[in-house]
């Protein structure tokens, strides 16, 4: 990869690791780094498109978003050590490293009748 194909990254990077959100809401001036990001946000003033979870008012602008969601709420990716429930494996491999110590990565699956440990 040549200098000229890093420079667009390297503006992304800056702008999505270092805090540069000049995107701004006009309805109530929150502020974002993508105007993509902005645009999927806008749809919670007008009402488009906006799906809530029913057990915590979180809302999301896809449908598999609040999907990825509920999985918190099922507490199928379960902490072993704290019993924080995670979306997603991956968010549950990051929470894990926030415990003191060097430890496997211990997934608790919940199913409807059955719990199985994955280590």
């Amino acid at each position: 990869m040549n200098k000229a194909d890093d420079k667009p990254r390297l503006i992304d990077h800056k702008r999505t690791q270092h805090g540069e959100k000049k995107y701004v809401c006009e309805v109530c001036d929150k502020q974002f780094i993508k105007k993509s990001i902005l645009n999927v946000y806008k749809n919670r003033h007008s009402g488009e498109n906006v799906y809530t979870c029913g057990q915590c008012e979180e809302w999301f602008s896809t449908e598999s978003g609040l999907r990825m969601h509920m999985n918190i709420h099922r507490g199928i990716y379960k902490c072993t050590d704290c019993d924080k429930c995670c979306q997603d494996n991956t968010a549950l491999a990051v929470h894990m490293r926030s415990h003191p110590g060097e430890k496997p990565l211990n997934v608790l699956f919940v199913t409807n009748d059955s719990h199985i440990l994955v280590t």
